[in-house]
C-alpha cells in the first residue's frame, strides 16, 4: 500500500530520495508528527513519484513501463 505524503511548513531538510539539501522549502513526509519527521521528500521527487504511479513513466519524456 502506498503511503500518503503530507506537506509540512517550510523547513531545512535533506530529501531522502535525491539527497539534495533544501533550505526553507516545503517538505513532504508520510510521518504524521511534524516535529519528528523521519522521512522527507522534495517537491521534485514527489512529482516524479506521482507521475510514475499515474503513468508508469519516470519522466514525461520516458517510455511507458509495461506492467506484467
Amino acid at each position: 500500500m502506498k503511503r500518503k505524503l503530507n506537506p509540512y511548513a517550510p523547513a531545512d531538510f535533506n530529501c531522502d530520495n535525491c539527497q539534495k539539501e533544501f533550505k526553507n522549502a516545503v517538505a513532504y513526509s508520510p510521518d504524521l508528527n511534524p516535529d519528528q519527521l523521519t522521512e522527507t521528500y522534495c517537491i521534485s521527487c514527489v512529482d516524479r513519484r506521482t507521475l510514475k504511479a499515474n503513468t508508469g513513466r519516470d519522466t514525461i519524456f520516458s517510455a511507458r513501463v509495461k506492467k506484467e
